[in-house]
């Protein structure tokens, strides 16, 4: 009867691995995912500067403590939309096991013909008694042959039975290794649960700051409009020069070809390496003033660390101006594209050079502004750049 148990409970991991392999391996594809959002919310702790008390800083603080809550509430949510799907694969595994087990009853009856003819079997005399007390000689040639195959069949019988044990064992541990993993699912979302509630205890630490200090962030807003006014001023004077005087051939010659078209959008490097976008492009609400808007002519990114600045495509440097205190701009043209490099602390080229993509032109303190416009026209950069 053992041998009958043994490979009942065979076929039963059998069905449990076949189901089981596809959800565990799920895993892998969601922690894919994890690993991206966990690595955005460390380069986002990175980038917030605690020390630094000024009104723009503190801003800046509110919205990548947002930004950072918002992506533990991704993750969690993601670990949690997995936990629903490997929770529904095995209630259906347990139906099959339930149906498997149903089906044990009809098993047991045949495993014990089949028990009792293999000891008849291991009895030499018996089966010799078996075959000669046939009544005729074709009868006994029909024992001998079935008495034959019968061995043949009782042997790889065996050699089965071995086998799906090996594959048991291979099954169990498929099976551990998976509830292993979604423990640790949970325990991760346990973690960022709890972290959300700190940061949303700091963010409301930051914007009650914010009120209190309402006139200081109005007289920021005004100044930050006004530079920003400047910038783009400077900007479209210098696209202006360009249109009555072209120093670049737009067909590009030989490896250098700064003629940017929309082909290649969503393909552009990045002009700081794995940056952090600490600001998007358009308009958003201030976090503390009500009904007032802040318009972002491009997007802001920090490197966490990083803080080389290089050339997102072929072009001709046409400009490079210093922005009161914040730091230099570079334009570049690509045809009738431009790219635009603010806050730049250190340059390394000046007007009227002639770059590759990935050259690198200059360096940050710690955030880039970046723009692209295509004649006078503003775009958004995050729509050129690589994915």
């Amino acid at each position: 009867m053992e041998y009958r148990h043994d490979i009942s409970v065979h076929r039963i991991y059998v069905v449990l691995f076949c189901l089981l392999v596809p959800s565990f391996n799920m895993l892998g594809q969601i922690g894919h995912s994890k690993e991206d959002l966990i690595q955005s919310i460390e380069k986002i702790s990175k980038v917030i500067d605690t020390s630094n008390k000024e009104i723009s800083a503190t801003t800046k603080n509110y919205r990548l403590l947002e930004s950072k809550i918002e992506k533990r509430k991704t993750l969690i949510g993601n670990i949690g939309e997995q936990k629903i799907q490997m929770d529904s694969e095995i209630d259906s595994l347990n139906i099959k096991v339930n149906a498997i087990n149903a089906k044990l009853g009809d098993l047991r009856k045949q495993y014990s013909k089949l028990l009792k003819l293999n000891y008849l079997q291991s009895m030499s005399e018996q089966r010799w008694s078996y075959i000669l007390s046939s009544k005729t000689l074709l009868e006994g040639y029909k024992r001998w042959i079935f008495s034959k195959q019968y061995k043949d069949f009782l042997g790889k019988q065996r050699d089965e039975l071995y086998k799906n044990l090996n594959s048991l064992e291979e099954t169990m541990g498929t099976l551990n290794r998976g509830i292993a993993d979604k423990e640790s699912l949970l325990q991760t979302a346990n973690m960022h649960s709890k972290q959300i509630e700190k940061e949303n205890e700091d963010k409301e630490k930051l914007l009650s700051n914010l009120k209190k200090n309402a006139d200081q962030v109005k007289i920021d807003l005004d100044k930050q409009k006004k530079e920003k006014k400047k910038r783009r001023k400077e900007i479209e004077s210098l696209i202006n020069a360009q249109s009555e005087n072209t120093t670049i051939n737009d067909s590009g010659t030989g490896e250098f070809k700064p003629n940017l078209t929309k082909a290649k959008k969503g393909s552009l490097i990045w002009p700081i390496e794995n940056a952090l976008v600490t600001s998007h492009y358009g308009k958003h609400p201030h976090p503390s003033l009500k009904n007032v808007e802040v318009l972002n002519n491009g997007i802001d990114m920090n490197g966490a660390g990083n803080n080389t600045v290089k050339l997102v495509f072929d072009g001709e440097v046409i400009g490079r101006k210093k922005l009161s205190d914040k730091g230099i701009m570079i334009i570049v043209k690509h045809g009738n594209y431009y790219t635009v490099y603010s806050k730049i602390v250190v340059a390394n080229v000046r007007a009227g050079d002639k770059l590759k993509q990935g050259t690198v032109i200059g360096s940050v303190q710690d955030e880039l502004h970046f723009e692209v416009w295509q004649g006078k026209e503003k775009l958004n950069p995050i729509h050129w750049l690589k994915k």
